[in-house]
């Protein structure tokens, strides 16, 4: 349950964050404002994926050629 809460905690600053600086937040205004349902859904995808992304760092990247195949 404290992941479900970090995890929507960190979309919904990244959200924030784009709000503030193009002072425009397409996910409320597409949903009818933060508090819906469906942009809280929205929030939280986003901080999943980004939480995903953050792990691709730290992975070890192989080169692939097309000798190899």
């Amino acid at each position: 349950m404290q992941g479900c809460r970090l995890a929507r905690l960190f979309g919904k600053s990244i959200m924030d964050f784009y709000a503030r600086m193009f002072r425009f937040d397409i996910v409320s205004w597409i949903c009818g404002g933060q508090d819906a349902v469906l942009a809280r859904i929205i929030y939280t995808l986003v901080a999943l994926s980004a939480i995903w992304c953050i792990s691709l760092l730290f992975r070890d990247n192989e080169l692939v050629s097309a000798d190899d195949k």
